[in-house]
């Protein structure tokens, strides 16, 4: 995982903790002072790698996978609502 990719999913964990739902990729972008495309870029290849999953056409919908290191701390209901929403 490179440095960017550590930066954007530490960002993403820390947001779930936080608020309780996932951050949008204007949220993203604005927090760690990037573009939207660079982190669309990003967060795609978070979510081929396996830490994140993302539900398409559907708001704030990235969600940290149990391969996602500290995402342990994220309430297992919320990992899991993205196996059933699919």
């Amino acid at each position: 995982m490179t440095r960017k990719q550590k930066i954007h999913l530490d960002f993403i964990i820390g947001w779930w903790k936080l608020y309780g739902y996932g951050p949008s990729y204007r949220d993203i972008a604005d927090g760690l002072g990037g573009g939207v495309s660079s982190t669309h870029r990003i967060v795609g290849i978070l979510e081929e790698r396996g830490y994140l999953k993302i539900l398409r056409n559907r708001a704030r919908a990235i969600y940290p996978t149990s391969k996602a290191p500290g995402s342990a701390d994220i309430p297992e209901f919320i990992q899991s609502s993205s196996k059933k929403r699919e």
